[in-house]
């Protein structure tokens, strides 16, 4: 549930948000923690308010990791430019964001998955009558893979 949505639901039962919370079942502190989850900082607000930003846009925002979302406001909360100035980036690099244009952080663990994809695209175009040849050697700094495709079957599979 939306902070807006929670407040909507707060003013109808005319409820306190401790009588809502625990109607919820949920504490008093699970509520303000909810709340305060829900809710841009202040300074992203400003800039989100000049921007004229839908609810909707704010979900997203809010939906970002933490990292992402520093990145998406980086530089605009110090910038001494107009704040319309600033909204107007804002909305730029929100429509980048949402077409999937902005640089994604991606968690990369367990090499061993990615060992694992290899083994499974040679497997696959052998699967397909691709004669390819795949070769792993551990070495003492790295891993170092090898793979062999015939240029006449690579080349003419289009």
């Amino acid at each position: 549930m939306s902070s807006p949505a929670l407040s909507r639901a707060w003013r109808a039962r005319g409820e306190s948000y401790a009588q809502l919370a625990q109607t919820l079942g949920m504490s008093g502190e699970e509520m303000a923690e909810a709340l305060s989850a829900l809710r841009l900082e202040d300074d992203e607000e400003l800039v989100c308010s000049a921007a004229s930003l839908s609810e909707k846009d704010r979900r997203y925002i809010l939906s970002l990791p933490r990292r992402e979302r520093n990145r998406l406001f980086y530089g605009l909360l110090a910038d001494n430019r107009e704040l319309e100035t600033r909204a107007g980036i804002l909305r730029e690099r929100l429509r980048g964001w949402r077409s999937g244009s902005h640089p994604r952080t991606i968690a990369f663990n367990d090499v061993r998955i990615f060992f694992n994809t290899i083994d499974r695209a040679v497997d696959v175009m052998r699967e397909a009558g691709i004669n390819a040849v795949s070769e792993r050697q551990d070495l003492e700094d790295f891993v170092e893979y090898k793979i062999r495709i015939p240029a006449s079957e690579a080349f003419a599979r289009r």
